[in-house]
């Protein structure tokens, strides 16, 4: 007898429970092309040398990861905290930012492995990261489409187009490439088992869902991942692997391994000494999600940004990605109007799992309505699962659109990494011209010593990163002492930042400005530098008279004044 049941269009009258779920389905459209072919479950040699090429391209579109210093704000925020940790500070208590520790410990291993300042070997942890989560999508993408070919353009797709953003977005060593190497392999880790008879053990749910504390500290939205775990644990129960009970057991499993790897990162912050103050800044998360747009303002902005990524920057996945996303969905509602859920095969399971990771990553895009370039580097890799297989139906059912299709990869990944490289300064840097920190940089290193401590007042956090000088005071940017939130109207001064203040912060920096005497107070907002020019200084009283009392005028430079601490 055979181990594949034949496709049922209604449960039989006295059939009460369902069929496992197994791998049976029609053997024509989707037969894997010849030189594809699996045998014995190994992939073939050719679908080894095309994947390898694939990693290849991956690794060549990101080379221009290593053009420069900082690549982003972002980047000299985490450059700035992992110097303070490398020469003992502990993170939150004497550092502070809002932002889960691990992406803190990515830089401080470059750090100490490169020196101070350096941020190449994020850099290449980064391009790491992007490549191994692409290995994982091609292995997932070969268990959504019984044609091979899926699974190394899932990896095609996710190498090329994490590249079609702003080079700050799509280059830069930020939170979201580190945690969708984690998401990616636990959703691999789920489909490959799609195939056994038998409820998947307790030790995969826990190893599951420790990948995704491991997504956690690098991101809160990562949890949201916990979405596809409810999915497949409800996959088992009906296909009748696991009962009620055990589903609910299998979940609590899952959500045990997911606070493995944070309740390290709080034992550490407990033996430091820093939990009170970890507590305390992380907390702000729920501030600094309360202070983003809302209403028509939220919709406005996601509208335009999901148009200029997903209808200019990545065309390709966000069109096909989407059309395979409702094609899944409209199986399922069919299914459900005629009552037939006899047949569960598991490329339909798999890529209903995609497409729940898909829906979960997209409430993890809007946390806060800011819709930041790189918040859609989240929902790319379940767009990309879910694109290859009618990307391949298109290419096999019409000769006509072949050459289109390769266009629409070809193209955003040449123009990609030349607006990365030759064409960034005289494109990029006219659409968004950037103040001349390294002019500013250099002028400090010649005044200073490398062991002078100093304050920037503003948001120009690359002053230090440049000069290589460290932190005068906890803070690496003043938005928690003015109230500012980026990516809302408060940072273009549309807005009172008042009500966003963290009226503690204040006593803190006059803490750290006794204690720590930095040598050097910097003020960018006087050359209205990162939208600071609504925030002069003199707009806080007590912040200027202790300067006034304290510190003397030692020069300008493009508009900063170099304030230097009088003798005691």
């Amino acid at each position: 007898m055979s181990d594949t049941p034949p496709r049922a269009t209604s449960l039989p009258p006295a059939r009460a429970t369902l069929p496992a779920v197994t791998n049976a389905g029609p053997a024509t459209k989707s037969d894997p092309p010849p030189g594809l072919e699996s045998v014995a479950g190994s992939p073939g040699r050719r679908y080894l040398v095309v994947l390898a090429a694939v990693l290849l391209v991956g690794f060549a579109l990101r080379l221009p990861t290593f053009n420069r210093q900082l690549l982003s704000d972002d980047e000299s925020v985490y450059t700035l905290i992992a110097d303070a940790m490398h020469r003992g500070d502990v993170l939150y208590r004497d550092v502070v930012d809002h932002k889960p520790p691990a992406i803190y410990d990515v830089y401080l291993a470059s750090a100490t492995v490169l020196g101070p300042y350096n941020t190449q070997g994020a850099h290449a942890l980064v391009v790491a990261a992007v490549l191994l989560c692409g290995l994982m999508l091609a292995g997932a993408g070969r268990r959504l489409s019984r044609d091979p070919r899926a699974g190394w353009l899932s990896a095609l797709l996710g190498f090329v187009f994490s590249t079609t953003l702003a080079d700050f977005d799509a280059l830069s060593a930020n939170c979201e490439l580190f945690l969708l190497p984690a998401q990616a392999l636990a959703f691999l880790w789920l489909v490959r088992s799609l195939g056994t008879t038998a409820a998947r053990p307790f030790l995969t749910w826990f190893g599951v869902g420790a990948l995704v504390g491991i997504a956690v500290v690098f991101k809160f939205q990562g949890a949201t991942f916990l979405a596809v775990v409810a999915a497949a644990v409800i996959f088992e129960v009906m296909a009748h692997r696991r009962s009620a009970g055990g589903a609910l057991v299998a979940l609590v499993v899952a959500c045990v391994g997911c606070l493995v790897v944070p309740g390290l990162y709080v034992l550490r912050a407990w033996q430091s000494g820093g939990l009170g103050a970890m507590w305390y800044w992380l907390r702000f998360n729920g501030s600094y999600v309360a202070a983003g747009p809302g209403g028509l303002e939220a919709l406005r902005l996601g509208a335009i940004r999901t148009a200029l990524i997903g209808g200019i920057g990545a065309f390709l996945p966000y069109a096909f990605g989407l059309g395979g996303a409702w094609t899944t969905a409209r199986e399922w509602r069919r299914e459900s109007g005629s009552g037939a859920f006899g047949y569960l095969d598991t490329e339909r399971v798999a890529r209903t799992l995609a497409l729940v990771w898909l829906a979960s990553s997209a409430i993890a895009l809007t946390a806060g309505f800011r819709f930041f370039g790189h918040y859609f580097l989240l929902i790319l890799p379940p767009l990309c699962l879910l694109a290859a297989r009618p990307i391949l139906a298109a290419w096999d059912g019409c000769r006509r659109l072949r050459l289109a299709l390769a266009l629409l990869i070809v193209v955003p990944a040449i123009v990609a990494l030349v607006m990365s490289t030759t064409l960034r300064a005289p494109v990029v840097g006219r659409l968004d011209p950037k103040p001349p920190y390294e002019r500013v940089a250099a002028r400090l290193r010649e005044l200073s010593d490398p062991r002078d401590r100093v304050f920037v007042w503003g948001y120009s956090t690359q002053i230090y990163v440049y000069a290589g000088r460290p932190l005068g005071t906890r803070f690496s940017f003043c938005d928690y002492l003015t109230g500012v939130s980026q990516g809302t109207r408060t940072a273009r001064g549309e807005a009172d930042p008042t009500p966003n203040i963290v009226w503690a912060a204040w006593d803190m920096l006059f803490d750290d400005l006794d204690h720590r005497r930095p040598r050097w107070v910097l003020d960018s907002a006087a050359a209205g530098w990162d939208a600071y020019g609504p925030f002069q200084m003199a707009r806080y009283p007590r912040l200027a008279s202790y300067v006034a009392a304290h510190y003397r005028e030692r020069e300008r430079v493009a508009g900063v004044v170099f304030y230097e601490r009088s003798a005691p």
